[in-house]
């Protein structure tokens, strides 16, 4: 979801808020990457419009745009806290799957039942999806410390937006730590949930013209 509030005060270049959650955003030897800030850098391009960056927590960049201190930010699910600014829609996350470990042996959502699962602490997915098919959450501080719990066998699966699956499978700087052959020891990937994305047109062509 691109969201923004009321126009921050004095900008003459609008400030675009970055999750600081990988692989959403992230520093990198100072400069500000990741998945989210790769789209805005397009939608510079196409646009033509130029934005400053801030990187802070989720609960802080919510709450700079939600309060006018910045003007736009990317969430990957629809928060109560945008139901006032204009959105264009869900254009991330819209995929909810279970990665399993390649010894569990899941294959289907029904083998969930009494296996112990992976989630990011007081996470979107956690308060979603925690107590469905009578699985046993475990919850864990970030998103990398989750995908080291599947590899070390301390999980059967773990919960995620495929989003974030292919952001460490294709950059896997956070599991440094971890063997090389690390796809080697997931499993199946379970389709739980598909939020449709239906971004409204009108909005856009808005946007589109600024």
């Amino acid at each position: 979801m691109l969201a923004g509030g009321f126009p921050a005060a004095a900008a003459d270049v609008p400030t675009f808020a970055v999750y600081d959650f990988y692989p959403f955003g992230h520093r990198v030897e100072g400069e500000i990457k990741g998945l989210f800030p790769s789209i805005m850098r397009k939608l510079e391009a196409l646009s033509g419009i130029r934005f400053a960056w801030e990187i802070d927590s989720i609960p802080r960049a919510t709450r700079s745009v939600v309060r006018g201190e910045r003007d736009l930010i990317l969430s990957g699910a629809t928060m109560p806290q945008f139901k006032e600014t204009i959105s264009l829609g869900i254009v991330g996350c819209n995929r909810t799957v279970v990665v399993t470990n390649a010894k569990s042996g899941i294959a289907s959502l029904a083998e969930l039942k009494g296996k112990t699962i992976g989630f990011v602490a007081n996470g979107f997915l956690f308060r979603k999806f925690g107590g469905t098919y009578g699985i046993v959450p475990l919850e864990t501080g970030t998103s990398a410390s989750m995908f080291r719990m599947l590899l070390r066998n301390r999980v059967a699966g773990i919960f995620l937006s495929d989003i974030l699956f292919d952001g460490f499978r294709d950059e896997v700087a956070p599991l440094a730590c971890t063997p090389g052959d690390w796809c080697d020891h997931i499993g199946s990937v379970v389709e739980y949930a598909v939020i449709a994305v239906h971004p409204p047109i009108a909005t856009i062509a808005t946007y589109a013209h600024l």
